[in-house]
């Protein structure tokens, strides 16, 4: 069983949140204590593109996902499944996050997503993204499963 989810779940999902929130308080206390109530919608709105941002994007990672041959186990907030690589139907690898698609939901319901372990350095050409290899290897092998099953 090798971890391939990332190490910086708790920063992700619980710290840079509060980073965030904590900066836009300290924005809208100190525009409201010298009284600059004319501008105080710019905090407003990045509060709530904060609070829609993470809850899209952050707030459902997984907490641990494991590769266990042919199956991953999934972990996130004390609970945890086993998805059988046969019944994923789409990987859609991201810059930082890799999602996977399920033929029928779970606890954690059809999709998964969760931060690879490796991300791979940028490239040396301009505006192209090196492959992640935690994705490509999970391609390569949710496609012989899903054609295993089939035959």
């Amino acid at each position: 069983m090798k971890k391939i989810s990332a190490e910086s779940s708790f920063f992700m999902k619980q710290l840079l949140p509060l980073l965030w929130f904590g900066f836009v308080a300290f924005i809208l206390i100190t525009m409201i204590l010298h009284g600059n109530y004319t501008q105080l919608f710019a905090p407003c709105f990045m509060a709530l593109f904060g609070y829609y941002f993470f809850r899209a994007s952050i707030w459902n990672l997984m907490d641990e996902v494991y590769d266990c041959g042919d199956s991953l186990l999934v972990k996130k907030a004390g609970q945890e499944e086993m998805v059988p690589l046969s019944s994923i139907i789409n990987i859609n690898d991201q810059t930082t996050m890799i999602t996977l698609r399920l033929v029928r939901g779970g606890k954690f319901g059809t999709d998964i997503s969760f931060s690879p372990s490796k991300h791979s350095p940028l490239g040396l050409v301009p505006f192209k993204f090196p492959k992640n290899e935690v994705a490509e290897d999970l391609i390569i092998r949710v496609d012989r499963a899903r054609s295993q099953r089939i035959t």
